[in-house]
């Protein structure tokens, strides 16, 4: 397997995993405040500072194991792999059926009401450079590598679609089924199905 590209966690994502600490806070914070407003019991310092570090510590623990596999995307000659060691996801060029560029424009009602805010602008950009990959046996594969977590991911989508070009069509494409299914808000870099 001759990589011609390939995705890992990027800088800015390792960055990312100090705030996990002050995220915990007010995980904790919170059902500790709302329980002792309730009940009234008595929460020492202590035990909040033991079941904040818990939490820190397991999540933390768990974004260092998993999260590096799912941000590690291969692209060799022939397929598209996700993982690091193991590839839970092997894509040959061969199942592709097509590629579109860009998701369909439309967003589930509950993020149309906050379309003027700056989070739905770039999930509606996110969506716009998203490949969609549309597999043998009706399944999806909504492709984003671009987001800050990625290093050379935006390298991995222009060689992914120079291997492929002959496979991309337009967004005119789109089956009735297929803008429904991803109207909802699709979590992009896993399979579907329409």
């Amino acid at each position: 397997m001759n990589a011609v590209v390939m995705t890992k966690p990027s800088q800015q994502f390792w960055l990312q995993l100090l705030f996990i600490p002050f995220a915990t806070v007010v995980a904790v914070a919170m059902p500790l405040g709302i329980y002792v407003s309730i009940t009234h019991a008595d929460v020492s310092r202590s035990v909040a500072l033991v079941i904040w570090a818990c939490l820190s510590a397991i999540v933390l623990g768990y974004c260092i194991v998993h999260d590096p596999h799912v941000l590690t995307w291969t692209l060799t000659e022939n397929d598209l792999r996700r993982g690091r060691k193991r590839n839970d996801i092997v894509i040959s060029f061969e199942e592709i059926d097509s590629i579109v560029i860009g998701l369909p424009p439309h967003l589930p009602w509950y993020l149309q009401l906050t379309r003027f805010h700056r989070a739905c602008r770039n999930l509606v950009a996110l969506r716009r450079m998203t490949l969609l990959l549309r597999l043998h046996g009706g399944r999806l594969l909504p492709l984003n590598l671009m987001t800050v977590q990625y290093q050379n991911g935006q390298a991995l989508m222009e060689s992914l679609l120079r291997l492929n070009e002959s496979k991309v069509t337009g967004p005119e494409t789109y089956t009735e089924a297929e803008i429904r299914r991803l109207k909802s808000a699709v979590g992009f870099n896993r399979i579907i199905n329409v």
